[in-house]
């Protein structure tokens, strides 16, 4: 991910975006902004307001929060176990490849990392439980389970804990508005 960040950092900034070294807070906005930097965040950049604030904050949601837009949950009850392996095959050529695979009961990733490869699998939650009592157990049964996740890990180390992500599915009421809009994870998941 740091790679990945620094490319896009390197290209905004070609194409004329200041990078600041702050984390933005915002509050309801005036002036015709419904969203507005705070004072501190404001001053960081040099006192003028952006014309277009972005939320990118992901599952965070910081503008929906502040404006308390609403959001609907989707009718399905996922949930996300994913680790770092080594030894796990992406089964493709090229590197750098994301593999989305369907699962029998879901659907998986693989990403390609620096010397090892996340792991994911997306399934509804109470299949994810008969899978074994904790989140660990989860992963490596349903990769056992999965043929395609099973040959292509036959060698696996886990080299990280494992991780959850529960309410799999999240739309905002609304993504945009004067002055501001969400992106990615910040409108819906």
């Amino acid at each position: 991910r740091p790679g990945f960040d620094q490319i896009l950092r390197c290209r905004a900034e070609e194409l004329g975006a200041q990078f600041v070294l702050k984390r933005a807070a915002v509050q309801r906005g005036s002036d015709g902004r419904e969203i507005e930097l705070d004072a501190a965040s404001l001053a960081a950049i040099g006192g003028k307001h952006p014309d277009l604030l972005i939320d990118a904050t992901g599952r965070a949601r910081c503008f929906a929060r502040c404006l308390e837009i609403g959001s609907k949950r989707g009718n399905r009850n996922d949930v996300a176990y994913f680790a770092h392996y080594e030894n796990f095959s992406t089964d493709v050529d090229k590197a750098g490849q994301v593999v989305l695979s369907v699962l029998s009961a879901g659907w998986s990733w693989r990403i390609p990392l620096p010397g090892k490869l996340s792991v994911g699998v997306v399934v509804p939650a109470q299949i994810a439980q008969t899978h074994g009592s904790n989140a660990e157990e989860r992963l490596e049964s349903i990769i056992d389970h999965e043929p395609l996740l099973r040959d292509a890990g036959a060698q696996r180390k886990r080299v990280s804990e494992v991780m959850t992500y529960t309410n799999y599915q999240l739309i905002s009421d609304r993504g945009h508005g004067a002055g501001w809009a969400a992106l990615g994870d910040a409108f819906g998941f």
